[in-house]
């Protein structure tokens, strides 16, 4: 009887440890910033760049607020909010992300939604108590992700 138990929870640990696996692979690579709203007001066009980095080593590159002086014009601030660290996560709630950076904007928690829309565009939404940004990329036939694409895709 304990082997039966003990092998149902390794498959159940199994199982949840390769779908945090496929989507952390998914979120992983350039995102195109679409629309982006910084307490209550869109800041699409005052950021520097319209895209984020998540890269395989959990570093992420992140848009500046252009706007502000001295963020912008001091290039050591520059760097340190464009740079941070990022971890996922799933809980009962859904799919998390936590983001550590000097950028206020991005630092803190999220919650992570993913859509498709009717042309096949695909969709990760990152939201916290003071921001909101989709973000997409191609969902392709060719694409490595499709079969996971169709996996988390889930509602709000």
């Amino acid at each position: 009887m304990n082997n039966i138990k003990f092998l149902v929870l390794a498959f159940f640990l199994c199982f949840i440890s390769a779908c945090s696996d496929k989507v952390e692979r998914v979120i992983k690579g350039q995102w195109i910033i679409e629309e982006i709203v910084f307490n209550n007001e869109d800041v699409l066009s005052v950021l520097d760049m319209n895209a984020v980095f998540f890269s395989e080593d959990n570093s992420c590159q992140l848009p500046v607020n252009s706007s502000i002086p001295d963020d912008y014009s001091n290039p050591q601030i520059y760097l340190l909010k464009m740079k941070g660290k990022w971890f996922y996560q799933r809980d009962d709630e859904g799919y998390k992300m936590k983001i550590e950076t000097n950028n206020s904007m991005f630092n803190g928690d999220f919650k992570i939604r993913f859509e498709k829309d009717s042309i096949n565009i695909f969709s990760m939404i990152l939201l916290s108590k003071n921001l909101y940004v989709r973000c997409k990329r191609s969902f392709s036939l060719l694409d490595r992700h499709q079969e996971v694409y169709k996996e988390i895709i889930e509602p709000w």
